[in-house]
């Protein structure tokens, strides 16, 4: 008799593909996500500054804008792609303290350009 109930270590390439195009999947949607989760943190905590409040009221922010970009992505990748990149702006405005000058990417752009043109 074989003892045929040990784990098998072998997997074939099919479920590695699928598995790695999973956690891509999961990573674009986290990516497009976030942002808005944050923004929903901040500004939920102005109006109450309660631990049980601001989680629950940030995610159902974060998933109302994971719907939004969905439904848009279906009428037009592009705009969709636009919405994400937006509110990646916005998140990076509202944590540089409205001052656009702080913003990290205008930083970066202008160390870049120094970088690029100098002697």
């Amino acid at each position: 008799m074989s003892d045929d109930y040990g784990p098998r270590w072998c997997v074939n390439s099919e479920e590695v593909g699928a598995g790695i195009l999973f956690y891509l999947i999961i990573g674009v949607i986290a990516f497009s996500v976030l942002p808005m989760f944050f923004l929903g943190y901040l500004l939920v905590s102005k109006i109450w500054d309660v631990k049980i409040f601001k989680y629950p009221m940030a995610f159902m922010l974060a998933c109302a804008h994971g719907m939004g970009v969905y439904i848009l992505y279906g009428y037009s990748k592009t705009l969709a792609l636009g919405l994400v990149l937006l509110t990646w702006l916005v998140l990076d405005y509202v944590l540089a303290h409205r001052t656009i000058k702080q913003m990290w990417l205008i930083r970066t752009t202008q160390r870049l350009l120094r970088w690029l043109f100098s002697k």
